[in-house]
């Protein structure tokens, strides 16, 4: 398996606990399947936001 989500712009990782990724501004996101189907890789890149230091 090898997909792309071109219309994702956010994506979110979901455990028994709740969220534990969440990336915004998100450019491209692809699935690869590993080593005999049992691992799934999330590949994200995304836009870096600017720091915003007030001082």
């Amino acid at each position: 398996m090898n997909k792309d989500f071109e219309s994702v712009d956010r994506v979110e990782v979901i455990d028994n606990n709740g969220r534990v990724y969440v990336k915004n501004s998100v450019e491209r996101v692809w699935l690869s399947e590993q080593d005999d189907g049992r691992t799934l890789k999330v590949f994200v890149t995304f836009e870096e936001q600017e720091e915003i230091c007030i001082d």
